[in-house]
């Protein structure tokens, strides 16, 4: 059974939050002792549109938003590197800008990957 989602653009998609505030529950950690931690979010030029339709969302999982900016990648200075932390998708980080965020929380990359959903659904 899959999780309904919400499309935003070009296949673009977010957990349906009020859906994922249980899964969002389940994740969280029951011990105060369970330390934040943090990842990186990447909002790429064909979605900067929906840029503060997907903020809320990001608060709403329990995200902070540590920092925030605009970025540009240069693929062409050095592709095998590009490849390498963005796999075969590098190429669309060349398109234009894009927004890039430090998220933190508890459990962060664990509860970022739920609000993500599959990435080749």
């Amino acid at each position: 059974m899959s999780t309904p989602t919400t499309p935003l653009h070009n296949g673009i998609t977010l957990e349906d939050t009020h859906d994922a505030q249980e899964v969002y529950q389940q994740l969280s950690p029951s011990s105060a002792n369970t330390k934040r931690t943090r990842t990186v979010a990447i909002i790429k030029t064909h979605a900067l549109d929906h840029r503060f339709d997907i903020e809320p969302r990001i608060s709403e999982a329990g995200f902070e938003i540590v920092k925030e900016r605009q970025m540009e990648f240069d693929i062409e200075t050095d592709p095998d590197t590009m490849y390498d932390l963005f796999g075969e998708d590098y190429l669309s980080f060349g398109e234009g800008p894009v927004w890039v965020y430090v998220l933190e929380r508890r459990r962060a990359v664990e509860v970022w990957n739920t609000l993500m959903g599959n990435p080749d659904p």
